[in-house]
């Protein structure tokens, strides 16, 4: 009995924490967590406010300035054909000089070449006798023949006769014998005379060979004698002169070097993407035919330039057509094209004052070699183009585009740029004529998100970009 109160107060001791922990539990359980709060739906986000610009489309032709040198269409080595001494030397063959086409340059003496042009001209004259001194033997020697065949034939009819008179008894032996042989005789005189006729056509053969001979020494010493005047072969200007009035040269020596006037042009380089739109004006026969040759290939469409110079407060301008490529490839050290202008008349220039306006203050200058000048190329580009604002433009090669008040993030293909102008290629499901492309900055720009135009920004048009363009640079 004495042990009951023990088990009991074991089970109260057990018992009593966990109710307590329980209670505790689920108190917390009912009234512990905090009220529920209705939490309200977020304001919208409203429209940001942008500056746009109209996608306007491209319909000029594309300005390729580049920077060039002027040279000599031909840089000529005047040389002496035959030797001599000089007696005289033409006042404006001096360095710097200009010197019209055919003018003498230097004269050779030529009393020698002369008499040996006299010389060849009375052998000539030998020849020439000599033929007709083989057509009067010639003629003797048929007149002859022809003698000789009537003597042959006299022999003959003195030989039938005396035969027949031999048959009858009437004739000797010895009067036979004497007619065979004035018949023999008069048969070997026609021979003799055939053999001297074949060797006169012989002889004919070798007279009119030195004949011919004779003829053309006396081309070859007309040649000489016309050689001893230097001529200037095209109007030009006198850059060195390496001979003077009394002096010696030998055949073979340059006297004068000179530069061809009568056309000019100008050395240029060309990047890859002035390239693309120069080969791009080829015509569609040649491209859709296929129609070009081979050495076509290395042509290049005969576009035309303008050629300018600044002159102190002048503009000097010539006109100019692209003729050749400087080479068959890229320049390895600059990655560019060797490029040639052909100026047909370097001679005439139109004079400008430097706002565009005409000036006729001065006389117009030549286009001179070594003249820094810059060459500008009209080309028509033969595809869509679409012009914006250079800020449309952003990282990444896209455009942010305005549709229907919501931002359209447009990936482009740059095709040229400028200082405030950027030409893009207008592709079907791309940038078009008639958006709205943004130009102000946005701090985050996401697709689909609302816009409001705040104001509206003409684009710049061409004629009013500075000459300086840069080429496009591919994209990333």
């Amino acid at each position: 009995m004495s042990q009951q109160p023990s088990i009991l107060e074991d089970l109260t001791r057990a018992i009593v924490p966990i109710a307590i922990v329980v209670a505790a539990v689920g108190g917390y359980l009912l009234w512990g967590k905090p009220p529920k709060s209705e939490t309200a739906a977020p304001p919208p986000t409203p429209a940001v406010a942008v500056i746009t610009s109209e996608v306007a489309a491209f319909r000029e032709p594309i300005q390729i300035v580049v920077d060039g040198v002027a040279q000599p269409h031909r840089h000529i080595s005047v040389a002496a054909e035959v030797s001599g001494r000089v007696k005289y030397k033409n006042p404006n063959c001096n360095d710097g000089k200009y010197v019209g086409a055919g003018e003498v340059l230097y004269e050779i003496d030529s009393d020698d070449y002369q008499s040996a042009l006299d010389r060849i001209q009375q052998e000539l004259l030998q020849a020439e006798n000599a033929i007709k001194e083989w057509e009067v033997d010639r003629d003797n020697a048929n007149e002859q023949i022809t003698l000789a065949e009537r003597d042959l034939e006299f022999a003959r009819n003195e030989m039938e006769r005396v035969r027949t008179l031999r048959s009858k008894s009437a004739a000797s032996e010895q009067e036979m014998e004497q007619s065979l042989r004035m018949e023999v005789a008069a048969q070997v005189a026609v021979q003799n005379l055939k053999n001297q006729v074949r060797a006169l056509d012989a002889r004919k053969a070798r007279a009119e060979s030195a004949l011919e001979l004779q003829k053309v020494a006396l081309k070859q010493a007309e040649r000489n004698l016309a050689r001893t005047k230097i001529l200037a072969p095209v109007d030009c200007v006198v850059v060195t002169d390496d001979c003077e009035e009394g002096g010696y040269v030998q055949s073979g020596k340059v006297v004068a070097i000179i530069n061809d006037v009568d056309m000019a042009e100008v050395g240029c380089q060309l990047e890859l993407s002035d390239l693309y739109w120069l080969w791009k004006a080829r015509s569609a026969e040649e491209v859709i035919g296929r129609s070009m040759q081979p050495g076509q290939v290395y042509d290049v469409p005969p576009i035309p330039v303008i050629v300018e110079f600044p002159f102190h407060d002048r503009l000097c301008r010539w006109q100019g057509t692209v003729s050749r490529f400087g080479g068959t490839g890229i320049d390895l050290s600059t990655r560019t094209i060797p490029c040639r202008v052909l100026v047909s008349d370097p001679l005439k220039s139109e004079v400008f004052t430097l706002d565009g306006q005409p000036a006729s203050d001065m006389v117009p200058p030549p286009l001179a070699t070594g003249m820094f000048v810059t060459v500008r190329i009209a080309v028509d580009p033969q595809e869509p183009l679409v012009s914006v604002p250079s800020t449309a433009v952003r990282s990444g090669g896209v455009c942010w585009l305005m549709r229907d008040g919501k931002l359209k993030i447009q990936p482009i293909k740059i095709a040229r740029r400028t200082k405030e102008l950027v030409l893009i290629h207008s592709d079907e499901g791309g940038i078009q004529a008639g958006d709205r492309v943004i130009t102000s900055p946005l701090a985050v720009a996401e697709d689909g998100m609302d816009l409001q135009e705040q104001g509206r920004k003409d684009s710049p048009s061409l004629g009013s970009q500075s000459v300086t363009e840069d080429a496009a640079r591919p994209q990333e």
